[in-house]
């Protein structure tokens, strides 16, 4: 056989041990239904309402309207059907109704802590990273990672990695809580670094091949 053809093989076998090692490293447990439920919080009328009733007013929110259109404002009234918000663009109030909500999003994703806690703005960050992967620190520097299933006034609920189980986090234990990469980003990184590092081997051999006599 050619050493072209050898180098070939090599660099193929290795791409396919190198991304398939990668994917399964990186890849986390099926979705559960609870996670698939936390991932579309907020497209239905009931989840926006409870949002924005756990937000409460004085929260600065961006909403995606059904109809393409968006708003950016402060809310100042809340209802049973609509909530009013103070447009950052024109000052003007508008009445948003929550069947006419295709997106809502809080303008902060991450909290700490100062030496004076505010709870009420680590249940609005909290409600605005639901359905998300998060990294939580709790008091005594404890960290938890998993996706946000819920935020509720005093506490929020954690779907943590791997055993897929919710557990309860006080907002008054939380230190800090932002984004964090989950197993499906973690997955396309290395599989993407993997493909990479196969590349340069593939170029490697290819540099050393020698003539064939």
């Amino acid at each position: 056989m050619k050493k072209s053809s050898i180098n070939r093989s090599i660099a193929i076998a290795a791409i396919l041990a190198l991304t398939y090692t990668s994917v399964g490293f990186a890849a986390g447990p099926p979705l559960t239904s609870a996670l698939r439920a936390a991932r579309s919080l907020g497209h239905a009328e009931g989840s926006t309402a409870q949002r924005i009733s756990t937000l409460g007013a004085g929260a600065i929110v961006q909403i995606k309207l059904v109809t393409g259109k968006s708003v950016e404002g402060t809310i100042v009234e809340i209802g049973s059907d609509t909530v009013d918000i103070v447009a950052k663009r024109d000052g003007l109030v508008h009445r948003v109704a929550y069947v006419d909500v295709a997106e809502l999003k809080y303008d902060r994703s991450t909290y700490r802590t100062s030496d004076v806690p505010d709870l009420a703005q680590a249940r609005r960050v909290a409600t605005g990273l639901v359905g998300r992967h998060v990294a939580v620190e709790v008091a005594g520097r404890s960290t938890f990672r998993g996706h946000v299933q819920a935020a509720h006034s005093d506490h929020l609920v954690l779907l943590l990695d791997q055993a897929n189980t919710p557990f309860d986090i006080r907002y008054a234990d939380v230190e800090a809580i932002g984004p964090n990469l989950s197993n499906t980003a973690k997955t396309g990184l290395y599989a993407g670094m993997a493909v990479l590092a196969a590349t340069l081997i593939f170029t490697i051999l290819e540099l050393k091949e020698e003539p064939d006599i």
